[in-house]
């Protein structure tokens, strides 16, 4: 049975230029015992790792009879740790990973003489990055937790679930199948037609007001207000108050607005729980918007998820963490873990204090920690640039 190995585009010219590779003996996989598909996995884990996940234009997939221990009697360097040479003429198709990654290797092919074969991993490689992409943005969400101090030792889900869960649910709503029931999978199904209910209110507290009611109202399908004339009172004064006085995360503390939420969440108690509190609900909604297609700084972030603790506990907090952790994503994630523990790593530089308001993200501590000007979250050198989604404009940024 032949075996298979993922190259990157430079290992690949080296290999058509001089006929030979060094190659750890991990990341050719294949053996009779076991199918490609069982094992597409480990082929595209063994790959050199990449800044965007999913991103196969500079990899293709090798097949190969088999690699040597010696080249004219020659070991590579490390054999005794794996290390193995790949032989050109040892290789028997090359298969670009994508369709529309051909185009990358076909004149170096040309030149050098080399017959690509047409792919046939794509469905793998799809298959490998979405589980990648959830495992990935698993992590993010435990490290933003972790780094504001709320990963508890055995804190479980919310409603029981596992965090991977969560998460895959989070970045990927088709996943959704009927393992998964409950709060927690109805609000990451519905976070945009939330947000797009209190839309107006986004940049005033006032959203502290509309939010809950719009959410128990979409929850339970009837119009909570309405069968309760002084609450309906109650809350047309609230958000006459609050409408136009600036987003405020610590304003759900204020008595009267906070007697209204626990009123509003116990006519519809099927929509709130510990976890999901009226406020944390709000601040789910805005934030998760917020982060996908607007620029919020580091103080909102922390403060967003100080406040939840600071209302409600540290079981709203974490959820809440983990989440904007999965909307921050692995770059951003990063870069605030740099402002926060500068300490934890000895290798970065510290920004120039001249001219701060051109520093990169790493330059100035959050207000929640240090004083001075806050930056906003930017992706690392070189991402590439994010969707911000065709509503984009009448976003706060």
């Amino acid at each position: 049975m032949n075996r298979y190995a993922c190259l990157t585009y430079n290992e690949w010219l080296n290999l058509c230029s001089i006929g030979r590779i060094r190659l750890h003996a991990s990341r050719v996989v294949g053996d009779p015992e076991h199918a490609l598909q069982e094992r597409h996995h480990e082929l595209f884990a063994m790959a050199p790792d990449r800044f965007a996940i999913g991103e196969s234009a500079d990899l293709l997939v090798a097949e190969v009879s088999e690699v040597q221990d010696q080249l004219e009697g020659a070991e590579p360097d490390a054999h005794h740790h794996g290390m193995r040479w790949l032989l050109l003429e040892d290789v028997i198709a090359f298969f670009p990973v994508r369709a529309d990654d051909a185009w990358a290797f076909e004149a170096p092919a040309e030149n050098a003489r080399i017959r690509l074969s047409e792919p046939r991993f794509e469905g793998l490689w799809q298959s490998w990055t979405k589980a990648e992409r959830q495992r990935q943005a698993c992590i993010d969400g435990m490290a933003l937790c972790r780094l504001l101090g709320l990963l508890d030792e055995g804190a479980t889900g919310p409603e029981g679930m596992e965090w991977s869960d969560v998460a895959s649910l989070a970045i990927d709503p088709k996943s959704v199948d009927s393992r998964f029931t409950g709060l927690t999978v109805e609000l990451l199904l519905k976070r945009d037609v939330l947000f797009n209910l209190v839309r107006e209110d986004s940049n005033d507290s006032s959203i502290f007001v509309s939010c809950p009611v719009e959410w128990a109202n979409f929850h339970s399908g009837a119009n909570v207000l309405e069968q309760e004339p002084e609450l309906k009172d109650r809350a047309h004064s609230l958000h006459e108050r609050y409408s136009g006085v600036p987003f405020e995360t610590l304003t759900p503390a204020e008595p009267e607005l906070a007697s209204f939420l626990k009123e509003v969440a116990s006519k519809v108690p099927t929509a709130f729980n510990d976890d999901w509190t009226p406020a944390t609900v709000t601040l789910y909604a805005r934030y998760s918007h917020k982060l996908r297609f607007g620029k919020p700084t580091p103080d909102e972030v922390v403060g967003a998820v100080k406040a939840a603790e600071g209302l409600d506990g540290r079981r709203p907090a974490r959820l809440l963490a983990f989440l904007l952790g999965l909307a921050l994503g692995s770059a951003k994630t990063y870069n605030l873990a740099r402002l926060l523990r500068p300490e934890h790593f000895s290798v970065a530089l510290m920004a120039p204090s001249a001219e701060p308001e051109e520093a990169p993200l790493d330059a100035t501590l959050p207000e929640a920690v240090r004083s001075g000007p806050a930056k906003q979250l930017h992706p690392a050198p070189d991402a590439p640039e994010e969707d911000r989604g065709p509503d984009a404009e009448g976003v706060p940024g």
